[in-house]
């Protein structure tokens, strides 16, 4: 028996900026091949990158303090409240410094898989707010191909079971799968 269905891409998504910036340049386009972690738009923050440059100044500053208070615990020069005060500094320190690195690569982004770009949602000189849609990518390497059966030829369908596959997109070429569910709907 032959029944008409729909193909799906396996995996789909909609990259999101995961750090507000300014687009500055645009690598891809709708259309467009790409492979896992290529370079899809590059953002600028440069407030963002200020506050980095004085977070790795802080941390290096207590990185010393810490040192230094270490060593004159050594001489009973300061107490030992005092080197637990400067490693906390020092953490803290270290957290503010390593959030603002993780949000400055961000502003590379990059395809989270291999795929095709099917849009891209933002320009050159636009701002992107954190969460913001940049691209929809679409992974081809399998697709899903969503079949309505009718109730009375459902016995002769089987999990696992080889189907063969007609996809007037690719001329007709018949392609092999696999029945992975049988799901009763509405």
């Amino acid at each position: 028996a032959s029944y008409v269905g729909h193909v799906q891409p396996r995996r789909s998504s909609m990259v999101a900026a995961e750090t507000e910036g300014l687009v500055i340049r645009r690598l891809t386009d709708g259309g467009q091949s790409v492979r896992a972690g290529d370079l899809l738009f590059q953002l600028d923050n440069a407030p963002l990158k200020a506050s980095l440059q004085e977070a790795l100044a802080d941390f290096e500053l207590r990185q010393s303090n810490q040192h230094r208070s270490a060593e004159l615990l050594a001489t009973d020069a300061v107490s030992a409240q005092d080197l637990w005060d400067d490693q906390y500094e020092l953490a803290r320190a270290r957290a503010k410094r390593d959030g603002l690195k993780a949000q400055v690569t961000h502003l590379a982004v990059r395809a989270p898989f291999a795929g095709h770009v099917i849009q891209t949602f933002t320009e050159v000189g636009q701002w992107v707010p954190r969460g913001g849609d940049i691209a929809r990518i679409i992974s081809t390497d399998t697709v899903r191909v969503y079949v309505n059966v009718p109730e009375h030829h459902i016995s002769m369908l089987e999990v696992g079971a080889v189907a063969t596959i007609d996809i007037a997109a690719l001329g007709g070429e018949r392609v092999t799968g696999y029945i992975v569910a049988v799901l009763a709907e509405g």
